[in-house]
């Protein structure tokens, strides 16, 4: 796998870290996809794109590695979370 940060690699693959990348996720990500939709809603397209611009980073380093992640018994649940965080509207 070839993240960005090496680091998180290591951590998504630990029986502990893993963990903490998952509520790094759900406090981050999903908060972040939040604020996406309330900015829509407002009309304020500065801040939307700002936000828009970091989960695409985020999304497209998983993307790349996501057949990895799916198949490791501690990866899929960093998965899962992402996908839990998914707006279903």
């Amino acid at each position: 796998m070839n993240l960005d940060f090496p680091i998180i690699e290591q951590m998504i693959k630990d029986q502990h870290a893993n963990h903490v990348i998952q509520k790094l996720i759900e406090n981050g990500f999903c908060n972040d996809i939040q604020k996406v939709k309330s900015n829509y809603n407002q009309g304020n397209t500065s801040e939307m794109l700002s936000i828009i611009v970091s989960l695409n980073k985020i999304f497209l380093n998983f993307k790349s590695n996501a057949y990895e992640l799916c198949v490791h018994a501690l990866g899929c649940r960093v998965i899962q979370k992402f996908i839990e965080c998914m707006p279903t509207d």
